[in-house]
């Protein structure tokens, strides 16, 4: 493990002092109970056999008759002679990381971000804003807005239509675990599928220091996993299944007043209807000389829905340009 010397400032006249030093070396007070070792970031690994054997001897010991700090091996206070039982040893303990430089602890702290500058207000913001103030507003008007009108009815169409199905083969490729119970296998090989998270080993990482309580600290090491992206492979598959597809379609249209009716299938063997769809439309004008050679569309409404519109007739509605959006009543 690597060891490091620490620093601890003095409580008295404020020196910065080595690790080692039990007394401060620039007013000579006792290293006190309360003062407490910090750790330079650039702090150098230590290479002396003689501190070394300091730094692994154990937590220093603080007698409680003078307050002189003793190494862990001193068996009475060098500056009382006061026997060392009883005496209360330093603790030990595990910090984040190095100390700031300053008389505040192992641990050191950690400065505060700086705060933000206040944003530029960019005008491209602004414009943002009243393009968004404006939709919002043209979203209302279409919303709520509208109309009334008094309007006659010109004309109308409907339209409606049935898909014919068959069977055909279709073929498809997916993973192994995709494939239908009931399809054809064609063919299959190995294909990558993706990746995953594997453990490959594991590394040591420093997490931490260690105050060993007499001046030096230790680098704190844990074993972490190592992982590594790998290729997952697995099984594609090309196969073939029946289906039901459309084919052809079959229309049937008319105007308001033609009989509505769904389309004659002529089904063939081994066909089925598919998905039926119709539509319808009514043409209006407006009454309202301001409005003359407008038309106006209304398509809510089903073939079946036109037979309560008569030709010709005048119907009070509300319209948003030229779209009928209901029909107000009398």
């Amino acid at each position: 493990m690597a060891v490091r010397e620490g620093k601890w400032k003095c409580e008295f006249c404020g020196g910065v002092n080595l690790g080692r030093d039990m007394k401060c070396t620039a007013c000579g007070a006792v290293r006190g109970e309360h003062v407490e070792f910090f750790l330079d970031e650039d702090a150098q690994e230590v290479t002396d056999e003689g501190l070394k054997n300091i730094a692994e001897g154990g937590a220093d010991w603080h007698c409680d008759y003078c307050g002189t700090d003793n190494r862990a091996d001193a068996p009475v206070c060098k500056q009382c002679a006061a026997p060392r039982e009883g005496m209360k040893s330093r603790e030990e303990s595990i910090v984040a990381g190095s100390g700031s430089g300053s008389a505040g602890g192992g641990s050191g702290s950690l400065s505060s971000p700086p705060p933000m500058p206040e944003a530029r207000r960019s005008p491209l913001k602004f414009i943002l804003m009243g393009v968004a103030a404006v939709i919002v507003v043209l979203a209302a008007v279409f919303i709520f807005g509208g109309r009334e009108d008094v309007l006659v009815l010109d004309d109308g169409s409907w339209s409606r239509s049935i898909g014919i199905e068959r069977q055909e083969w279709v073929e498809y490729t997916v993973w192994e675990d995709e494939v239908p119970s009931d399809a054809l296998v064609l063919d299959y090989w190995t294909e990558e599928r993706g990746t995953e998270r594997v453990q490959v080993g594991t590394e040591k990482v420093k997490v931490g220091t260690k105050d060993k309580g007499n001046g030096f600290f230790e680098d704190v090491f844990e074993e972490q996993p190592v992982y590594e992206e790998q290729a997952v492979y697995d099984t594609k598959v090309r196969y073939e299944i029946e289906e039901w597809l459309e084919y052809r379609n079959v229309r049937a249209s008319g105007g308001l007043e033609d009989s509505v009716s769904w389309p004659d299938t002529g089904l063939s063997s081994g066909d089925r209807e598919g998905q039926r769809t119709e539509s319808a439309e009514l043409l209006f004008h407006s009454t309202d000389p301001e409005q003359e050679g407008e038309v106006f569309t209304y398509a809510k409404l089903s073939p079946d829905e036109m037979s309560s519109f008569v030709k010709g007739s005048e119907y009070k509605a509300e319209v948003f340009g030229n779209t009928v959006r209901k029909f107000l009543d009398e």
